[in-house]
Order: structure tokens, then C-alpha cells, then sequence
């Protein structure tokens, strides 16, 4: 996403090309009248250097920090969340990339890190938590307290609260040792550019019982691809 969060930076499809000129000179054979006397040079010019750009997403506050882990963004953490309550904040998600014009595309992905506490028996695996994000998207209220909600900007999130979905099929509910996709496209950031994300959290409906007095630790992924100009 106390969340925690990182961030991972696929470079497969960006090339940086190089090319080390070589240049060969041929001297022109005379001929003195001495059967076979021909003489040949050979002259090569030294390879250049090139060093290739890197790709960096960066969230918060940091610049081109890799690997980008444990950011310590310690807005996005509320005590006493209940059932249609929300909470959120904002995180900087920018593109420091190190290149000529280097834009990147992202991707959001939630996953729980820990389930703690509660009194029932049966292990928690639905957490009742619904994570609606935002590129650009209003803060409204306190970060990290109750009530705080996320509105305006571009909708990334592909099913928000509430709907008509059981509740552990909807994409946006983080379920224990489940990966859900938070971002229904990936979302393009020119270099030197960021996104503010508004990331809001609702205890969802159909909450189970058991959740009550348990803490869920999860963490946000994002991860990037370098785009063509």
C-alpha cells in the first residue's frame, strides 16, 4: 500500500542501442618493380562509451532509490475502521528515470502482509478492506483518519464500494495470500512528471464477525514499464 510498499521496475521492453564505429584504413600498394612487393596498413579508432539510462519509479519522497522498499509512508494507518468506514491518503508516484524523455507505465497490486489479533478461533482470511485509487485524485478530510475519503482525478481501480459482487470476488478486497489487481490499465508518467495517488480504504459490507479487533497489515506494488517516446 500501517501500509507498506514497494515498488518494482520491469525493464524488459526499453532498449538502449550502441554502436562502436570502426574504421580501417587501407594504404595504397606501389609497385617498385620487385615482384610481390606490396604493403598493406591496418589503422582501428578505440570504442566509445555508452552508458544506459535506468528506469526509476519512485514513490514518496525518494529519488532513484532501488530497490524502492519500506518507504515509510505512515499516512495510511486508522484505528477503529468498522463496516461502510473509510480512511486514505495520498502517495507521490513519480518517474525519475534516467534517460531521453524516459515515460513509464505503472501498475497497482494489493497484498495482505499480516493478520494480527482478533478473538475468534477460525483464521481471517477476508479482510472486509476495499481499496478505491485515484491518479490525481482529491483528499478529502485528514490523511489516515477516520472518515477521510478520495475524490475527483481518474478512476483506476476496477470495482469500487459498494456493489452487487460477493464480497471476496470483487477485485479490490484484499483477501490473505491473494494478489488483487488495484488498476484495471496501466497508468503512463512522462519522465520528470508524478502522480499524487489517492489511495482510500472502506470497510466493505459483510464484514465477518471475527474481523473485529484484528489489525491488517498490506502493502501496495507497483510495477513499471519504460514506454517509446
Amino acid at each position: 500500500m500501517s501500509g507498506r510498499h514497494a515498488a518494482r521496475a520491469d525493464r524488459g521492453p526499453w532498449r538502449v542501442a550502441s554502436v562502436v564505429a570502426a574504421l580501417v584504413l587501407g594504404v595504397v600498394s606501389v609497385s617498385t618493380g620487385v615482384t610481390g612487393a606490396f604493403w598493406s596498413g591496418r589503422g582501428t579508432a578505440a570504442g566509445g562509451q555508452v552508458t544506459t539510462g535506468e528506469l526509476h519509479l519512485d514513490l514518496a519522497q525518494s529519488v532513484r532509490l532501488k530497490p524502492e522498499e519500506n518507504v515509510g509512508w505512515g499516512t495510511m494507518a486508522v484505528s477503529a475502521l468498522h463496516p461502510r468506514a473509510t480512511t486514505a491518503a495520498t502517495l507521490r508516484v513519480a518517474n525519475n528515470s534516467r534517460g531521453d524523455g524516459l515515460p513509464l507505465a505503472y501498475t497497482v497490486q494489493g497484498e495482505v502482509v499480516s493478520v494480527t489479533g482478533g478473538t475468534g478461533t477460525t483464521p481471517v482470511t477476508d479482510t472486509g478492506l476495499e481499496v478505491v485509487l485515484r491518479a490525481g485524485g482529491t483528499l478529502v478530510g485528514t490523511a489516515g483518519t477516520l472518515g477521510a475519503t478520495c475524490t475527483g482525478g481518474t478512476a483506476l481501480t476496477p470495482t469500487s464500494w459498494p456493489d452487487t459482487t460477493a464480497a471476496t470476488a470483487r477485485t479490490n478486497r484484499l483477501v490473505v495470500g491473494e494478489t488483487r489487481t488495484l488498476t484495471t490499465a496501466a497508468r503512463r508518467v512522462e519522465e520528470a512528471a508524478a502522480d499524487v495517488l489517492c489511495v482510500q480504504v472502506t470497510m466493505g459490507n459483510n464484514t465477518p464477525a471475527r474481523i473485529q479487533g484484528v489489525t491488517t497489515t498490506f502493502r501496495l506494488v507497483l510495477s513499471a514499464t519504460g514506454l517509446p517516446r
